[in-house]
C-alpha cells in the first residue's frame, strides 16, 4: 500500500497583488474510494474556504471520465460555500481538469493565483489515447502556471490501482511521504504557514477527558469562530454558542455574544486526535507614538482597553507593512515597537497583520506619519552643565591645595620663635623629597568581558513515524522539551525517552541545542535531513522555530519519521 503523497509544488512565490484566487480540483474517480475511504476531501475543501477572507475568490472543480465546475471562480462575500459530498466512481481525467483550472486563473492578471489540486496521481480515460493526452494536458498547465505565476499544490493520497496510471510528477517537485490520509493536517499547514489566515491554537493532542474548557484572551471581542478538527468520527457540543456546521471530522461553532470562558462536552473514540482552532473578531483602532526614529503601535478596542493585554500575547510574532516593507515584530505589554531607522521621515503605515495572532481586525490600520525630527539641545546643555560643575569643582581643590602651601611656607615654626637655626627643618625637607616616590601612571585595567548568555529548552516535539524496520505502525509521540535541564540532547536520547527502542541509524549525530527564539539542530550524520523541501546537509547547523516540521530518513534509509517543534501554551 502506497503511502499518502503530499505533493506540494511551489511553482511561484511571487505575489503580484492583495487579492487571492484559489481554484481546488478534486479527484472522483473510482479509485477514490480507498484514497478516501472516510470522505475526508470534500470536508477538509469547505473547511478551508471557511478560513479564507471574504474577499478572496474561490472555483472548485471536480473530473472522473469528465470535468465539472462545481463552483464558478467568485468571491466568497458574494456566493457563500455551500458543504458539499463528493461520489467517487468513473475513471480520472486529471489533465483536462488541472488544464480547465489554469484557463480559469488566466485572465487574473493582478492577483495572487493559488491551484489545490487533490486527487491520488491516477491518470486514467477510456482508452489509451485519451489517456497520453490527458498526461501530456497534465505537464502543460504545470508548464503554463509557472509562467502565469500560479502557485499549484498538489496533494496525491495514497493508491493502489495499476501502476502504470500513477504518476508522482517528481520531476516538478519533491515527494514528502505521510503515514495515512491526513487531509485536514496537510491544508491546515498549508493554510496559516504559506497564507496566513488568522488562526489561534487552543489544544492540539489526543483526547482524554470528556470536557474541553477554553478561556479567550481578549475582552472586548466581536465575534468568535471555531473549528473543531478529529481524526475520527465524534460529537461535540457547546453551551451559549451555536454549532453552524457539524461533519464527521469538523464542526464549526459561531458566536456574535462572546463570553471570557468556554466549555465543549466530547464525545469521540479513544485514541482520537483533536484540534481546537479559533478565530476572533475585535473592533478597535491603533493608537500611534512615534518618536525621530520608530514607530509604537498600541492596538485598542472600542473602550480604549489594549488588545493584546493578555499575556497570551506577549512575544508573539506579527508582522507590519511599512513603506512596502513587511517588519517582523514581537509584542511587548500590548505594544509594538518597530525600529525605522533608515527609512526617513514620511511614513506609510500600509497593514498591521492582525492574523499572525488569530484576530480579524476591524478598524483603519492605515496611516501617514511625519517622524519628528532628533531634538539634540536638552542632551548639549545637560552635558555642558556637568562639564561645568566638574571644572568648578576641580578649580576650588586646586584653590585649596595652594592655599595650605602657601599657609604651610608662611608659618613660623616655634625654633625660629626661640632664636634657634632652621637647617634641621631644611635637611628634613630635603629628606622628604629625595625619598618621595615618583608618580605612576595609572593602568586601565581589562573590561570584564560578559559571559554569554545561556538560553534554556522550550516548547515540545511531536514525532509522527512514517517508515520503519518492522512495518508496524508507531502512535504519534511527544518530547517536552521544557524545563529540559541539559545543553545538548541528540535524536536518539529523544527517541528513546519516548519509549521507541528500535535502532534509529545516524540519530546520535543529530544534536539540538537551545537558542533565543527557537532551537538550534546541527546534522553530524549521514541521515537524510529535509526542511521545507530543503536538504540539511552533514555538517550544517540550522535554527528551527515552532511549527516547523523536519523530514528525517536513517542512514540505512529503513526508518524515517517527521519531527514537528511545537509550543507547550497555545499559539
Amino acid at each position: 500500500m502506497k503511502f499518502l503523497i503530499a505533493l506540494i509544488i511551489f511553482l511561484n512565490f511571487f505575489s503580484v497583488g492583495e487579492c487571492r484566487d484559489f481554484i481546488f480540483v478534486t479527484s472522483a474517480g473510482q479509485s477514490m474510494n480507498f484514497s478516501d475511504p472516510s470522505q475526508k476531501v470534500g470536508e477538509s475543501v469547505d473547511w478551508f474556504i471557511e478560513n479564507l477572507s471574504a474577499d478572496d475568490e474561490v472555483g472548485i472543480i471536480s473530473f472522473n471520465d469528465s470535468v465539472k465546475i462545481l463552483r464558478p471562480l467568485s468571491k466568497i462575500s458574494e456566493n457563500p460555500q455551500k458543504f458539499f459530498k463528493i461520489n467517487y466512481f468513473g475513471n480520472s481525467n486529471a489533465g483536462d481538469a488541472i488544464l480547465s483550472a489554469v484557463d480559469m486563473l488566466t485572465p487574473k492578471f493582478n492577483d495572487e493565483k493559488i491551484i489545490i489540486f487533490i486527487g491520488n496521481g491516477e491518470i486514467l480515460c477510456e482508452n489509451q489515447t485519451k489517456t497520453l493526452q490527458s498526461l501530456k494536458n497534465f505537464q502543460n498547465a504545470l508548464e503554463n502556471a509557472k509562467w502565469q505565476n500560479i502557485s499549484v499544490y498538489i496533494l496525491n493520497l495514497r493508491y493502489n490501482g495499476n501502476p502504470e496510471n500513477y504518476h508522482s510528477f517528481s520531476n516538478f517537485a519533491n515527494e514528502i511521504p505521510i503515514q495515512h490520509a491526513e487531509i485536514f493536517t496537510i491544508l491546515r499547514t498549508i493554510l496559516h504557514n504559506d497564507f496566513h489566515t488568522p488562526n489561534l491554537n487552543f489544544y492540539e493532542e489526543i483526547v482524554k477527558e470528556k470536557k474541553l474548557s477554553v478561556e479567550i484572551p481578549v475582552d472586548g471581542a466581536k465575534n468568535i469562530k471555531f473549528f473543531l478538527i478529529s481524526s475520527n468520527p465524534g460529537n461535540a457540543t457547546a453551551e451559549n454558542i451555536s454549532k453552524t456546521f457539524n461533519g464527521n471530522f469538523i464542526k464549526t461553532f459561531s458566536t456574535d455574544s462572546p463570553q471570557k470562558n468556554f466549555e465543549f462536552a466530547l464525545d469521540y473514540p479513544p485514541q482520537t486526535a483533536l484540534t481546537l482552532d479559533a478565530v476572533i473578531e475585535v473592533e478597535g483602532s491603533l493608537q500611534k507614538n512615534p518618536s525621530s526614529d520608530s514607530l509604537e503601535i498600541i492596538p485598542v478596542d472600542l473602550n480604549g482597553e489594549k488588545i493584546f493585554s493578555d499575556d497570551f500575547f506577549e512575544n508573539k510574532n506579527i508582522r507590519v507593512k511599512i513603506n512596502d516593507k513587511v517588519f517582523d515584530e514581537k509584542i511587548s505589554d500590548g505594544r509594538i515597537e518597530i525600529d525605522l531607522s533608515g527609512e526617513g521621515k514620511n511614513i506609510s503605515l500600509q497593514k498591521v497583520f492582525f492574523n499572525d495572532v488569530g484576530i480579524i481586525f476591524h478598524g483603519d490600520d492605515k496611516d501617514e506619519i511625519i517622524l519628528p525630527e532628533n531634538n539634540f539641545l536638552p542632551y548639549v546643555l545637560a552635558v555642558l552643565a556637568i562639564c561645568l560643575i566638574l571644572f568648578l569643582a576641580f578649580r576650588k581643590k586646586k584653590i585649596l591645595e595652594k592655599t595650605q602651601e602657601f599657609k604651610t611656607l608662611t608659618e613660623t615654626p616655634a625654633e625660629i620663635s626661640a632664636g634657634k637655626s632652621i637647617e634641621p627643618h631644611i635637611e628634613t625637607a630635603k629628606k622628604k623629597i629625595t625619598l618621595m616616590p615618583k608618580p605612576i601612571k595609572e593602568k586601565t585595567l581589562p573590561e570584564k568581558i560578559e559571559e554569554t548568555k545561556k538560553f534554556s529548552f522550550n516548547g515540545k516535539f511531536a514525532i509522527y513515524f512514517t517508515k520503519i524496520a518492522t512495518e508496524e505502525e508507531i502512535e504519534p509521540r511527544e518530547f517536552n522539551l521544557f524545563r529540559l535541564n541539559v545543553s545538548e540532547i541528540n535524536l536518539q536520547e529523544i527517541l528513546k525517552s519516548c519509549g521507541i527502542e528500535e535502532k534509529f541509524v545516524g540519530a546520535e549525530n543529530i544534536l539540538f541545542t537551545p537558542s533565543k527564539r527557537g532551537i538550534f539542530l546541527k546534522n553530524d550524520s549521514d541521515c537524510t535531513i529535509l526542511k521545507r523541501n530543503n536538504l540539511i546537509a552533514k555538517g550544517r547547523q540550522i535554527e528551527i522555530f515552532y511549527n516547523d516540521s523536519i523530514n528525517i530518513e536513517s542512514e540505512d534509509e529503513i526508518s524515517e519519521f517527521i519531527l514537528m517543534y511545537k509550543s507547550l501554551k497555545p499559539s
